[in-house]
């Protein structure tokens, strides 16, 4: 038996629910209460810490599983282990927003298997699952990715070559990028006198390791290497010269969807801050606040409690939403590879040309400063609007209810704009892909 939790109430946010239970069996149980799953071989839940904690404690069994799935990810969370009262616990790394049919599926069939779960908790990768609950730090493939948008975009404006490599280029989104103020600039600093440098295996060799490329891959895939990204190893490590440059262009058409920036405390503070306070927890008792102003004769203590206590929480909250959205583009993205290793071991000169590259080329994929505008606008927003009801408060001590009723609306004005800077903090991806 399968059984599905969100949060204990399957009416406030329905949709978890519904997507889950539509790639499930037929055996499938939608939990109103905790206790309901004690019952299940395996939980999927979407739940608050405490209930976490009390799920594995005191409603759990030997050889249950127990899954934890958020729309915000885990990517920071340890690899599947056997816990307290023998239940093995994984939690989600992809956000659930992002797993489709297939994805959900693969999953539930996976763990419905008990070797299967034995074999995760061992660190081994039955049918490719641990791509779904270990983030792999790719730390080799992200750099080759990188190593190769470098080599491509020497060779880009070369006319021999650019048949061999459009594809590619494609990928790179390099006209976007050559168009830009950005690339005009590294165009003009002679970028393609970096030829006879990238095409040096020693330039990769400083920084690629053929068997931890290998090593990744096979981690993150669960499958054979391909052949275009073996023969880009078998010319570094064993040519005299990395060439022709359609051989890095096939490997980066393979590369491309595993070239991610490194983690960051950025991604870990933009869930503390967006996921377990403001959406988890301040909405909440924003929520309970509001229906008690409509309320004929509302629980004066919890009306008290909010505007002492919660209300006045955002004035020190508001400088890491600020934070979240002022780090957004320099935090994520791939220049920051160049810091840790293996990138770390390039020359200040290469460190300098390819960081620029790289960052530029990131700004032309994806609408990187668009996200960070919409960001910037819901927050002014928020505090133009929670200062002003701030104002009205102070001039009205001692608080009245029918001036907290009179505010009513503008509560609820606020409320939608938190709800809107919750959901543009949201979209801001850590990562992307080019499948994207």
């Amino acid at each position: 038996m399968i059984g599905i939790y969100n949060k204990g109430d399957i009416t406030i946010n329905g949709t978890f629910i519904q997507n889950v239970r539509k790639y499930t069996e037929s055996e499938t149980k939608v939990c109103v209460k905790l206790h309901e799953l004690q019952a299940c071989e395996i939980a999927i839940v979407h739940i608050f810490d405490e209930e976490w904690g009390a799920l594995i404690k005191d409603y759990s069994g030997p050889s249950r599983v127990r899954v934890r799935v958020s729309t915000a990810g885990f990517s920071d969370k340890p690899p599947p282990t056997i816990s307290t009262n023998n239940a093995y616990t994984f939690h989600l790394v992809p956000s659930t927003d992002r797993l489709g049919e297939a994805e959900w599926q693969e999953i539930l069939c996976g763990l419905s298997d008990k070797e299967n779960v034995k074999a995760l908790v061992r660190g081994g990768n039955p049918g490719g699952l641990r791509r779904f609950f270990v983030h792999e730090v790719q730390e080799h493939l992200s750099a080759l990715a990188l190593l190769c948008e470098g080599y491509l975009a020497a060779h880009a404006e070369d006319k021999a070559h650019h048949t061999d490599i459009s594809h590619a280029l494609d990928l790179m989104k390099w006209t976007k990028f050559r168009d830009s103020d950005r690339g005009r600039e590294l165009i003009q600093g002679d970028l393609r006198d970096k030829q006879d440098d990238v095409r040096q295996p020693s330039w990769w060799l400083t920084m690629i390791q053929d068997t931890e490329v290998q090593k990744e891959w096979k981690a993150a895939d669960g499958g054979e290497v391909p052949n275009a990204l073996n023969r880009l190893l078998e010319t570094i490590f064993s040519s005299k010269t990395v060439e022709p440059p359609k051989i890095v262009a096939a490997a980066y058409c393979v590369l491309g969807k595993e070239a991610r920036p490194p983690l960051s405390d950025w991604q870990t503070r933009r869930n503390k801050f967006n996921h377990d306070w403001l959406k988890n927890k301040f909405l909440n008792s924003f929520d309970d606040f509001i229906v008690q102003l409509k309320k004929s004769d509302p629980d004066l203590v919890r009306v008290s409690e909010f505007l002492e206590k919660d209300f006045p929480a955002w004035e020190s909250r508001r400088q890491d939403a600020q934070w979240i959205v002022q780090s957004f583009e320099d935090s994520v993205s791939p220049r920051q590879l160049l810091e840790s290793s293996p990138l770390n071991r390039c020359d200040a000169e290469t460190r300098a040309w390819l960081g620029h590259l790289v960052h530029g080329l990131r700004l032309s994929r994806y609408p990187v400063k668009n996200k960070v505008q919409e960001s910037r606008d819901a927050l002014r927003a928020v505090n133009k609007l929670y200062e002003k009801i701030t104002y009205e408060l102070e001039q009205s001590r001692p608080i009245k209810l029918t001036k907290l009723t009179s505010l009513r609306p503008q509560f609820c004005e606020l409320k939608g704009a938190y709800e809107a800077l919750s959901k543009t903090l949201s979209d801001l991806p850590r990562y992307e892909s080019h499948g994207e």
